[in-house]
Order: structure tokens, then C-alpha cells, then sequence
């Protein structure tokens, strides 16, 4: 029995609604260990989740298979359930939205000879050093979303995602590093490992950090990781349902007019972008803030209905999600017009303990340097703190190149002096 037969089954036993999403995906993986690996590992998962509304109840039903036995257990929960007071419906029919650049027939042909040469060059071009840990992988996923009301989308995305742990020890010094390559292709890995061997080297040198600076320079990493942690869920629709949030409404200026932020789920060749969301709207680009100014909550279907808002394409399984985040604004074309010496921070250890409601961090700075006219030099550890939304009222402006973290695309960003505290 096909998808839409078993929605209309389901609704003949008593369902307001039910939508159907369908994920499957295949990965190819290796593990590598003191710069070798052994063997690769073939993942095939599929999983079918039926949310079903009966009176405004709602379950939901994760299973390997889709038949009537399952139809039937969705509806019966859902008579069960607690009534959702922020339920308005499903949304209906919409035509699918191509976005360029998710689908790579490259990884999608991939074979397991294919990918073991491309880890071996990688481990071939890192021989200075030594790759302790490392995760690649290769993935092809297939969704698609099913509801009562004429939803009925599809698409196919394709991912590499590589995470490295480098160790290395040189007369006595020893330099740790850690970075990811994402793509939606199959991209070669040479500036990867030129990448993560430089790293490596440079902060195999560290000296005590004892100078006066006249400012701090977050790179897109960092501010990646602040970002989620600390300041996202004031954007999310969530933080106005379960009132938690810092902001009410739209419409002030919340940070510096040198900063915009846009949700963009359309973005060509975006490691976060997609053709609909969970619920079957259509992905959009979606200004968070223009110019310093808060212009819109990420919303779902319902909750952009309970709040007035425009519904922009983000739901999760459970709320909304960003998609691509972009950064970017007025930039700095000298930073040392600004001063003669920077913290420049590359790599921050425990964002995940910053306060995602008051946007209050304190993290330490695994890996950074001071910046001075012609040269840099590395130091070792210090302790950033702050409010982050009040950081991100003091700034020069971003500097350096472009960079994408995992869906996070942004330049480095320069604070004034004292906007972020910093501890020796």
C-alpha cells in the first residue's frame, strides 16, 4: 500500500491529520587511528516518523516499515495525547524548490576504492604530523514528506563531513589541533591537510601571553560555536512560546549596524540547505537581522500562525532550526588602524556551557595568537568572557577571508578593546 493510501486509511480510523517523513540514508565511513586506517564501514539506515492529530492531539510514531499496524497504534496515541494548543493545521501543496549545488552524483558514485585513496593522499600530505583521530565519511540521504493536505516533496542531498584530531610532539612541545572539512561534493582534500598541518606547526611554539592588546579578533569557528550556544535561541520562535527569550518582538536595534544575519536554507551549495523543511514548506532566505536591526524569528507552520509571524521554513522534528547561517556587514580594510596588536582566537573550548537565554559565556581560548604589523605569534591558553549580544554591539567590522563552518559562513570579526573580557 502506497504512502497517500495509508494517510486516507488513517484518517478513515479517525485522524484529523497525519503527515508521513520518510529519511534514509547511506554512508560510507572510515575511522582513522595514529595516521592508518583498516577498513570501511557501510551504514544503511530508513526510518519512517508518522505524526498523526486527532482533536488536536498529537503522536508521533518512529518505525523501520509503514503499514496499517502502524497507522493504527499513530491514531489511537494521538487520542491519548495531551491536546497542543499551538496546532492550526498542516500546511498544503507546494511546488518543490530545486536548490542548486546539494546533490552530488560524485558521492553518490563514490566507490570504497574511491575513498580510501582520497584518506591516504590526506594521510600522505600530513606526515609532519600525526592524525590521532579521524572520522570521514560519505553520505547520500533521501527524504521526502507525505500529509493529508497535498504535500508530497522529495529530494535526494549528498554530504562529506571529515573531523581530524591531530596530536604532535617535537623536543619536548606538543601541539594538539582540531578542525572539520564539510562539503556537498566530493572535494579534494589537499588544502585541508595543508590547512590543519600549518595549525599544527604554528602552535607547536606557544609563548606566555603577557602583552597588552587593543582588541579581539573571533574567527568564523569561533563565532559558530557562540553563535549556537549562545545568542540562536533568542531568534527561534521557541524562545517567545516557552518565553525565554531576550527579545519580545521585532524591530530594535539589538546589536551593532556593522552586522547582518541571514537564515538562508536556499543558499547554492549551502552544507545546511534544502529544498522544503521537515513539515513540507518550502525552504526561503530569511533576514534575522539587517543592519543591526531584529527582523524576524525562525518560525514552522504553527507557530508562525500563533504568533503573527511569517512562517519561514525551518521546522524541525520538534521546533524550528536554522538552516545556513550568514554573517557578514561592514568590513575593516586595515585592522591595524585600529591598534598595533590583536588576540586573534581560532578555536574555543566549552561554548556548550554559555547561557543561551542571557547569552552570558566564559570559554577558554584553545588556540590563538597575537597579531602584530608582519607577524603573529602563538600563545598559550586564555579565558574570553562576556555577554555576547552586548560583544556584538562593539565592533570595528569583519576582516580577513570568507570562511564556511559546517553550514556557518562568515568572515573573522573585529571587537573594540575591552568588549570582550579577556584573562591572561
Amino acid at each position: 500500500m502506497n504512502v497517500n493510501n495509508l494517510i486516507k486509511y488513517g484518517i478513515r480510523k479517525g485522524a484529523d491529520y497525519i503527515q508521513v517523513n520518510n529519511i534514509k540514508s547511506d554512508i560510507q565511513k572510515i575511522n582513522i587511528s595514529e595516521n592508518s586506517f583498516n577498513q570501511i564501514t557501510t551504514l544503511k539506515q530508513e526510518s519512517y516518523i508518522i505524526s498523526t492529530w486527532v482533536n488536536k492531539k498529537r503522536s508521533v510514531v518512529t518505525s523501520n516499515k509503514l503499514n496499517e499496524e502502524v497507522v493504527d497504534n499513530a491514531v489511537k496515541l494521538a487520542k491519548l495525547s495531551k491536546s497542543d494548543e499551538y496546532f492550526f493545521g498542516l500546511p498544503s501543496k507546494n511546488k518543490k524548490n530545486n536548490v542548486k549545488g546539494i546533490y552530488s552524483k560524485k558521492i553518490a558514485d563514490a566507490s570504497s576504492e574511491d575513498i580510501a585513496k582520497a584518506v591516504k593522499d590526506f594521510l600522505n600530505k600530513t606526515k609532519k604530523i600525526k592524525i590521532t583521530e579521524g572520522d570521514f565519511r560519505l553520505g547520500v540521504r533521501s527524504s521526502f514528506v507525505i500529509n493529508s493536505e497535498g504535500v508530497d516533496l522529495n529530494e535526494k542531498t549528498t554530504s562529506l563531513v571529515f573531523d581530524v584530531d591531530v596530536g604532535y610532539h617535537k623536543n619536548g612541545k606538543i601541539s594538539s589541533y582540531f578542525d572539520m572539512a564539510v562539503s556537498r561534493d566530493f572535494i579534494k582534500l589537499d588544502q585541508f591537510a595543508k590547512h590543519i598541518t600549518d595549525k599544527t606547526l604554528f602552535y607547536l611554539n606557544r609563548k606566555e601571553f603577557k602583552a597588552e592588546i587593543d582588541g579581539v579578533v573571533l574567527m568564523p569557528d569561533v563565532l559558530n560555536g557562540l553563535f549556537e550556544d549562545a545568542l540562536s535561541h533568542n531568534f527561534n520562535v521557541m524562545s517567545l512560546k516557552n518565553k525565554d527569550g531576550l527579545f519580545e518582538k521585532t524591530g530594535s536595534n539589538i546589536i551593532s549596524e556593522k552586522i547582518s544575519i541571514t537564515d538562508d536554507a536556499k543558499l547554492e551549495n549551502g552544507f545546511s540547505s534544502y529544498g522544503f523543511d521537515y513539515e513540507g514548506n518550502l525552504s526561503q532566505s530569511t533576514k534575522i537581522v539587517d543592519a543591526g536591526v531584529f527582523k524576524n524569528f525562525i518560525t514552522n507552520y504553527n507557530l508562525s500562525k500563533c504568533f503573527k509571524l511569517s512562517n519561514t521554513g525551518n521546522a524541525g522534528v520538534t521546533s524550528p532550526n536554522f538552516s545556513n547561517i550568514i554573517l557578514n556587514g561592514e568590513g575593516v580594510k586595515n585592522i591595524f588602524e585600529y591598534g598595533k596588536r590583536f588576540l586573534v582566537v581560532d578555536g574555543i573550548l566549552a561554548s556548550h556551557t554559555s547561557n543561551d537565554i542571557t547569552t552570558e559565556f566564559s570559554v577558554k581560548a584553545g588556540h590563538a595568537y597575537l597579531l602584530e604589523k608582519n607577524k603573529k605569534i602563538p600563545i598559550h591558553e586564555a579565558m574570553l568572557s562576556g555577554k555576547f549580544v552586548d560583544c556584538l554591539k562593539q565592533v570595528h567590522g569583519f576582516c580577513f577571508e570568507e570562511q564556511e563552518k559546517g553550514g556557518f559562513i562568515s568572515k573573522a570579526l573585529l571587537f573594540e578593546k575591552d568588549a570582550v573580557n579577556v584573562i591572561k
